[in-house]
């Protein structure tokens, strides 16, 4: 699986802030990279866009597909969230390493520009979000 921008991890997988936790917010539910504004966002694997805006995250694609891992044929969500601007359509198929948006800071939760990366693996018919890091 690609890394959709190479920059480094600012907050892990499961951390639980004072300022989430003052909010009612789950434990983190992804990983945050950091990139400066207007970074090019790539898609991790192939497979069709989901695309929005949510008060909370932001401008959004989320990649819906399989992965080949190994011999194993896994499927995942890949949520990219806090987007400048996208650059795929609703529905749109893409490719691995696919330009799908850019870095941005939008989202009434975030403080400077970076891309949360948020991964969910289908497993036993039901959709589990999981470690982007065990995956990358």
């Amino acid at each position: 699986m690609l890394r959709p921008v190479p920059h480094q991890i600012i907050e892990p997988f499961g951390s639980m802030t004072d300022e989430r936790r003052a909010l009612g917010l789950p434990a983190h539910r992804g990983i945050d990279l950091a990139a400066p504004l207007g970074t090019v966002v790539t898609a991790p694997f192939a497979g069709a866009a989901t695309t929005g805006q949510d008060d909370g995250v932001g401008n959004f694609v989320i990649i819906t597909g399989a992965y080949r891992n190994g011999r194993d044929r896994l499927w995942f969500k890949a949520h990219l969230y806090h987007l400048s601007k996208i650059t795929v359509s609703n529905g749109q198929k893409v490719e691995a390493g696919m330009d799908v948006g850019f870095v941005g800071n939008t989202g009434r939760l975030i403080t400077a520009p970076h891309l949360h990366l948020g991964l969910q693996r289908l497993v036993g018919g039901g959709w589990r979000w999981v470690d982007p890091e065990e995956y990358l």
